[in-house]
């Protein structure tokens, strides 16, 4: 086509149109990918093909397409583990033609991004589906700051109910220029979307929902660095799965529930001095065979790093035992363990004594308890 709008292509044979001749196409102006033009630190970082951007802080480029024709624009980022980078963007002016891509296409595009991680970047940006000159760009990021310096306020906890708010909060007023950036990876390795909220007292909030149950990472870091005690597991649950922790022993006067028995679990494991003399804050979780999760009773590592854990089960089946200390997964943790019934609980009794007594002389009956248990 010599130009751009409505045009009529007419196919004969024999001198005749064949069926559905004249042909009614759109021809759309010229699109050239090769005039597309990115600028800016985030695709060329100062310095040179050495240069660098700062880890954790926004780094911006444009796109100027207005030579290149009405085109569809597609922009994307993969950080140093391949994993997708979210990238803002926002047309500066737009030519009008459109190709409906990501921003229309046919003018300038601001785009943004946050690298989270030290190491190289890679920018991808395509028109109609072409590579631009110099796509892909190999962007690197560097530490900045010192991640050492913060504070990590309140600390994730290690079980949340699914489909319910979370937060985390951390000091980062001492750690210089930078900032606080957060990662969750669920267990089907999703990422949930986080809310970064900065608040006057140079404290930084962090909001999230969690909506798949199971284990999920959480990595916080300053500056691309984890900062301390920033890498950790979390246990996420259904609200009806919360079990509240286990009742009492009952007393002499209370009469034994109907139906079959388990017997009591005390479980014990122990922890180096060194740690448990740290004051680890210590949970644990118990998993059924049905899914439900209970919280057994927990008494602190003694002077010896002996830790007991106690647990009156209800089902029979393979139970999941996971201990976390400050959020971690101790060593060997879950540890699996097998219920099995005590039998169904039932005491017999026969023998005269039951039936008829005298006065002064013995009443003898017999207590059969073979099938109760211990």
């Amino acid at each position: 086509p010599l130009c751009e709008g409505p045009a009529e292509v007419a196919v004969t044979f024999a001198g005749q149109p064949i069926p559905g001749s004249p042909f009614r196409v759109a021809v759309r102006p010229r699109c050239e990918p090769g005039a597309v033009v990115a600028t800016g630190p985030g695709v060329r970082p100062p310095g040179g093909p050495s240069g660098s951007l700062p880890a954790s802080l926004p780094a911006a480029f444009k796109v100027d397409a207005r030579d290149a024709g009405p085109g569809e624009l597609r922009v994307a980022v993969a950080d140093p583990d391949g994993r997708a980078v979210p990238v803002s963007t926002e047309v500066l002016s737009d030519n009008g033609g459109g190709g409906g891509g990501d921003t229309g296409g046919g003018g300038v595009t601001a785009c943004c991004y946050t690298p989270h991680l030290t190491g190289v970047h890679t920018v991808t940006v395509t028109y109609e589906g072409q590579h631009v000159p110099g796509s892909p760009f190999a962007v690197r990021s560097e530490a900045t700051g010192d991640a050492d310096k913060v504070r990590l306020l309140v600390p994730p906890q290690a079980t949340v109910v699914a489909d319910t708010e979370a937060s985390i909060m951390v000091d980062a007023s001492g750690a210089g220029d930078g900032g606080i950036t957060c990662r969750i990876t669920t267990s089907n390795d999703s990422e949930l979307d986080i809310d970064l909220e900065e608040n006057a007292d140079g404290t930084v909030s962090l909001y999230y929902t969690p909506r798949i149950p199971g284990m999920q990472a959480i990595e916080i870091r300053f500056g691309g660095q984890l900062i301390p005690d920033g890498e950790l597991q979390q246990m996420v649950i259904e609200e009806a799965e919360i079990v509240e922790k286990q009742e009492q022993k009952l007393t002499s006067s209370e009469l034994p529930p109907a139906g079959p028995r388990y017997p009591e679990i005390d479980f014990g494991l122990t922890f180096d001095a060194s740690t448990s003399a740290r004051g680890g804050a210590i949970d644990a979780l118990i998993r059924t065979p049905s899914g439900t999760v209970h919280q057994p009773e927990v008494t602190p590592p003694d002077a010896d790093g002996r830790c007991s854990f106690v647990y009156r089960p209800s089902e029979v089946g393979q139970h999941e035992l996971q201990v976390l200390m400050d959020g971690q997964p101790v060593a060997g943790s879950p540890f699996k363990f097998y219920v099995d019934c005590l039998g169904l609980g039932h005491v017999t009794a026969y023998g005269p004594g039951l039936c008829y007594g005298r006065s002064g002389e013995p009443a003898n009956f017999t207590v059969v308890t073979k099938e109760a248990g211990p």
